[in-house]
């Protein structure tokens, strides 16, 4: 039996073939040097060096329960758990599963392109699609029924617990920015954290949220429940248009509407949003007096004002 080339690579010129040959040993030397390596790396220090890189980005303790080579390309961890710098017990967030790997072919021509999903403990995913190339960095996030039972927000002050939350979270997230020149790997999280000059598109819905133990002298409520939130909106010219941002729950409906222009460091970005508050009945006779004390009773059940000053102390007025 006489073997030939496909129609297509018949066509190709000497040059060409040559260009193509080369390609493919490359791109096989690349394969069976990570064949190499996992199969000389041991686990536990690839579960060393992804706690040390993990915490350096994130800026929290990581810790990670084992690590291993995920399709040769990637990386594949269980068990990973933030933890406060503020020294609390518990941690902030647990995975049960964390998988990251990065494509090769883009790579041969000086591009990136990464895929990531998250698992939660509670259930869900989250899948991450990253790019970059001279021209353009973006960021794709995609909730799938994610959620988060019990996740923890680092307190401002030592004195007061962490704040909790439940949610489960469904919808997308695309991001973009123009880094300005060729991104490498070391630079690909600050050019994504170049936020004053992206854009981005936000849909997202949220069921089964509560937050606990909340420290803020503007909010007369340790915990808010809601059982769907939604949040809408666009980044644009250095500015988020929250379009809607409104939740409904046994408390009340709650919806803000408004815009945060962004500044470095981000806690100074400036706050311009409008809050619509319509407790629920118990609510209104329990809290009506404290919460119109920040807030403008229409005398129907609705309190209405604004949010404004800084995203790292806002302050509520009417």
């Amino acid at each position: 039996m006489e073997l030939s080339l496909p129609a297509s690579l018949s066509k190709l010129t000497a040059r060409q073939r040559t260009a193509l040959k080369i390609g493919g040993y490359v791109l096989w030397g690349l394969i069976f040097t990570l064949v190499f390596v996992a199969m000389k790396f041991p686990d536990n220090r690839l579960r060393e060096l992804a706690e040390a890189e993990m915490s350096v980005i994130t800026g929290k303790e990581v810790k990670v329960e084992k690590a291993g080579l995920y399709r040769l390309s990637g990386l594949d961890m269980t068990g990973v758990d933030f933890y406060s710098t503020g020294g609390f017990a518990q941690p902030l967030l647990r995975l049960k599963r964390q998988r990251i790997r990065m494509s090769i072919l883009p790579a041969l021509i000086g591009r990136l392109s990464a895929w990531g999903i998250t698992e939660p403990e509670a259930g869900g995913t989250l899948e991450l699609n990253v790019r970059a190339k001279s021209s353009d960095a973006s960021l794709g996030l995609d909730f799938r029924q994610f959620q988060l039972s019990g996740a923890r927000l680092e307190p401002k002050s030592p004195d007061h617990p962490p704040t909790e939350i439940d949610a489960t979270i469904s919808g997308k997230v695309s991001y973009s920015v123009d880094p300005g020149g060729e991104v490498g790997l070391a630079d690909l999280g600050s050019v994504l954290a170049q936020i004053y000059g992206a854009t981005a598109g936000i849909d997202l819905t949220i069921t089964g949220v509560r937050l606990a133990n909340l420290a803020s002298e503007t909010l007369p409520l340790s915990e808010l429940r809601f059982d769907t939130f939604t949040i809408k909106g666009d980044i644009a010219e250095g500015r988020l248009n929250l379009s809607e941002c409104s939740g409904t729950g046994p408390k009340g409906d709650l919806s803000l509407q408004g815009q945060i222009s962004f500044t470095d460091p981000i806690r100074q970005s400036g706050l311009r949003l409008q809050i619509r508050y319509q407790p629920d009945e118990e609510t209104r006779k329990t809290l009506g007096p404290v919460i119109g004390l920040k807030l403008r009773d229409d005398g129907r059940g609705v309190y209405t004002g604004y949010i404004v000053g800084q995203f790292g102390s806002p302050q509520v007025h009417k």
